[in-house]
Parts: structure tokens; C-alpha cells; sequence
């Protein structure tokens, strides 16, 4: 579909978002700048603007972005240099394997890179140095890597079941794609209605591995799963550029670093929150595990350092100084919300327009009236649905605290609720009759047949890998 980009004649001199948007996930605050915004200010403090690249000075002021005078009072030139320069920054150990592997027989590059995730880099002797560089930064662990912590993290979120998988799909997807630059990915490769429900299932299922017990661990389905998707990044920037329709003077360059920062926020913080809306409270242990297990998870995503957020205070600045300075939906993100949307029907429900009614509704409810209208979100009672059901939530878990081993059984339905959405929407994708063609091939597969797509590597034996990872960590298998 066309690339929609409506230039607003008032974006210089609009109020950021997270300021006059009430219902935005991310409230503006009065707090000084942290750390996030110094770390940003001083890349470029000591060198000034001499010299800044063109497509950054283009960036400034691209109508995908709200770098005006409200922004620069806000963050000071030298934060929003900073951050337009990383609009234009990628992932360059991914970047470099990726073009290596394109330059070598088919097929060939990426058997190297399933051997050294199977079994480790020294069982490839015959590696490249750029193989080499890129497994030595990933398997070189932080010394901030608590791993109990990273699994209190993931139990929680597992536990959270349903209100997880609705928080996922209704809130953190929708304010992915609401970015006008950073939906042109996934615009451009068309089929917007037939990919969305696979879209879902894989991300679902990539999240799913992650909060596993031990899921980011070294030879950890999680762990392959992180850095297939940070090759399957590398991959899609080599795609839109020789396609020759991206722009990097409007939207930066193809899944960037503020992006890809992003993302994390959205699984983390804003997991947290969406949760919250439904009326789930979490401790403060249980929210710092969550936002450190997805620390971790951007360290082995390619982000750099000083996006990585520590603490959950970081992640509110970081994720603040993103609503603030992205531009407002354009046709791409209401195209894509609206597939999304669909994805009930895609699942058998029918052509039933109450369910999609009904997910345009709880969506609201979890994203803010305002973000839903720029969306193009109808009006619906449904929207009512969320406050409603939050006293009831709220209630049965602070009943939850009080009763021994409730927890356990929790995160059991948790899981069941997960492999529920995980199956149904990979499993319907051979029904859609999609395919695609990607050099990484998972052996096991769900339990239903799912034909080949570009996210083929996702796709696991889920029954068996969890029993392997609750085994691996001393845990029941049948909890």
C-alpha cells in the first residue's frame, strides 16, 4: 500500500504528545532529565552541530517527528541531535554477518550461524571473523545479569495468562505500529490483513520463550529465538534498502536504535502498564525482574548501551522522550492497527463484528481515547469493558497473595493461555496459505502444521521445550 506520510504545518510548534495526552501510556513528568536524556545530550555536547550528516538534519524535520522548538526546550539541541543521529544507527556486527552471509553460497552463512547457536562458536572452526566478533559479544554476559531475578521476571509475566496475551496484542502492538517511521518495515512488505494474525503468533511465541524458566540462558530456546530476531532485523534493513523505496531523510534508517529500543519498552514497561489497566498489581521485586529480563533481552538485540535502560525510572524517561518526539499515526499505522483487529475472524470466529468491536474497544481501554482516535478506532461501548472488569481483577488477586501455592497454579493457566493464542495463530497460517522463505528452519514445529514463513525459526514444540527447560533448572516439569 502507499506510504502515507500527511506533513502537519503546526508539527513544529505542536506540544509534545506525552504532555497534552493524558491518556498517552507514557505521562509526562517534571523531573529533571535522567540519565537516559544526559546520556543522549552528551553524545553530541562536546562537538556541537558542525557538521551533522544530512539525512540527520532532514530528520529534524521530517513530518514523522516532533523535533520543534516544544521538543528542543525539553531536551536541548544536544539531545535531540543525539537522537536524530541514532535514528540513523543500526546494529553493525548484525549488519556486517548479514552482508557476509549474502556474499557466500546459499545457505552456507546461516548453517554456520545454527551450528555456533547449537553448540557454540568453538564447534565451528572454519568461522569468519565477523561470525567470531559477533558470538563473542553475545556470548559475553553483563556483570549486571542476576538470572533468579530474570526468572522471577518471566513467572510473573507467564502468570499473568490471558490479561498478558490481551496486553500484548491490544496495547503494545498497536503503539509498535502507531510510529509513522517505524511501521515502514512491516508497510512495505504488503499483505497487511493475510500477515497479521502470524505477526501476533510470533511475536506471542518469541515473548513466550523469553519468560520461560531460563529462557535468555546460553543454548536456551529464548536466547536463539533474541538472536534470530536481531538477524531477522539485519535482514529486513538489507531488504528495504535494495529495494530503493526507503527513505532515510524521512523516517532514519530501517529499524534503528530508537526503535529497537522502543520495542523493548513496549514489552516491558509497557506489558507493565497495559497489566496495570486490568486491574493486576505486581511488587515492586516482580517489576524490577520484568524490566531486567528485557534488559538483558536488548543487550542481545543490538541495542546500544546507553539505551538499555537499568531501572524501571529509566524506561519512563526513555519511553517519555520516544512518544514525544515520534510523529502522530499516519494511514500505514491505522492499516496495520486494523489487520490487526481482524485477527479474531482470521481465527475462526466468523465475520463476527462484534469481536472486532470488541477488540477495538479493549484496545482503547488500554492505550487512551485519544491515541485510539488517531488510530482511527470507532466508537464502541466496548471501550467501557476494561475499567469495568478492573475491581473484579484487582480483587481476585489480592486474594491471590493470601492463598499458598496460588501462584504455582497461575502461572500453569498462564502458560495454558499462551499455547492457546501460540498454536491457533501459527496453526491458522497454513489454512491462510502463507508462505515465505527464510534460511533459518526450526526442526521441532507446534503441534499444528505451519508452512514455512519469514519467521519460521520462532516455531517450537512447545510441551516438550517446556518440560526441557523447567527440567534444566531443577523445577516439576508437570507444575
Amino acid at each position: 500500500m502507499p506510504h502515507t506520510i500527511s506533513r502537519n504545518a503546526a508539527s513544529d510548534t505542536a506540544e509534545p504528545i506525552a504532555s497534552r495526552d493524558r491518556s498517552c501510556p507514557y505521562p509526562a513528568n517534571s523531573r529533571p532529565a535522567g540519565p537516559v536524556q544526559h546520556a543522549l545530550a552528551s553524545g553530541n555536547a562536546d562537538r556541537g552541530r558542525q557538521g551533522m550528516p544530512k539525512t540527520t538534519a532532514a530528520l529534524k524535520s521530517s513530518a514523522c517527528f516532533r523535533m520543534g522548538p516544544a521538543a528542543r526546550f525539553k531536551y536541548g539541541l544536544a539531545g535531540i541531535d543525539r537522537y536524530a543521529e541514532m535514528l540513523s544507527q543500526c546494529d553493525p556486527l548484525a549488519d556486517r554477518l548479514v552482508a557476509l552471509f549474502a556474499r557466500m553460497q546459499p545457505g552456507e552463512g546461516y548453517g554456520l550461524l545454527r551450528k555456533a547457536l547449537d553448540e557454540g562458536i568453538e564447534s565451528v572452526p572454519q568461522a569468519p571473523p565477523e561470525l567470531r566478533e559477533f558470538f563473542a559479544s553475545i556470548d559475553s554476559v553483563p556483570g549486571w545479569v542476576n538470572w533468579d531475578q530474570l526468572d522471577h521476571g518471566g513467572a510473573m509475566f507467564l502468570r499473568s495468562g490471558a490479561a498478558g496475551v490481551l496486553a500484548l496484542a491490544l496495547s503494545s502492538l498497536p503503539l509498535s505500529y502507531s510510529s509513522p517511521a517505524g511501521n515502514k518495515p512491516l508497510t512495505m512488505s504488503g499483505r497487511l490483513e493475510a500477515r497479521s494474525m502470524r505477526r501476533l503468533g510470533e511475536t506471542g511465541q518469541y515473548v513466550y520463550l523469553v519468560s520461560l524458566p531460563g529462557g535468555l540462558r546460553r543454548f536456551s530456546d529464548g536466547f536463539k529465538a533474541t538472536i534470530k530476531v536481531r538477524i531477522m532485523h539485519a535482514q529486513v534493513r538489507a531488504f528495504t534498502r535494495r529495494d530503493g523505496r526507503w527513505r532515510d531523510d524521512l523516517w532514519g534508517a530501517p529499524i534503528n536504535q530508537c526503535y529497537m529500543a522502543a520495542t523493548v519498552l513496549l514489552f516491558s514497561k509497557g506489558l507493565l502498564q497495559a497489566m496495570e489497566r486490568f486491574g493486576l498489581t505486581f511488587d515492586p521485586k516482580e517489576r524490577e525482574a520484568l524490566i531486567q529480563l528485557w534488559r538483558y533481552a536488548s543487550y542481545l538485540l543490538g541495542v546500544m548501551p546507553e539505551l538499555q535502560c537499568e531501572n524501571e525510572a529509566a524506561t519512563e524517561r526513555l519511553a517519555e522522550m520516544v512518544f514525544d518526539l515520534d510523529g502522530p499515526p499516519d494511514e500505514d499505522a491505522r492499516a496495520l492497527v486494523a489487520a490487526l483487529m481482524d485477527v479474531p475472524r482470521q481465527m475462526g470466529m466468523g465475520h463476527c463484528e462484534w469481536a472486532r468491536r470488541l477488540s477495538f474497544g479493549m484496545s482503547e481501554g488500554l492505550i487512551g481515547r485519544e491515541r485510539a482516535r488517531s488510530l482511527g478506532y470507532p466508537m464502541t461501548l466496548w471501550r467501557l469493558l476494561v475499567p469495568l472488569m478492573r475491581p473484579a481483577v484487582r480483587t481476585a488477586d489480592a486474594i491471590r497473595r493470601f492463598i499458598p501455592g496460588i501462584d504455582r497454579l497461575l502461572n500453569g493457566f498462564g502458560r495454558m493461555a499462551w499455547r492457546f493464542v501460540i498454536e491457533h495463530t501459527l496453526g491458522a497460517g497454513q489454512e491462510s496459505g502463507e508462505s515465505g522463505g527464510c534460511p533459518f528452519h526450526a526442526a521441532p514445529k507446534p503441534r499444528r502444521s505451519v508452512r514455512s514463513s519469514p519467521f519460521d525459526f520462532f516455531t517450537v514444540e512447545i510441551h516438550r521445550r517446556d518440560r526441557q527447560a523447567a527440567m534444566a533448572n531443577g523445577l516439576d516439569p508437570n507444575s
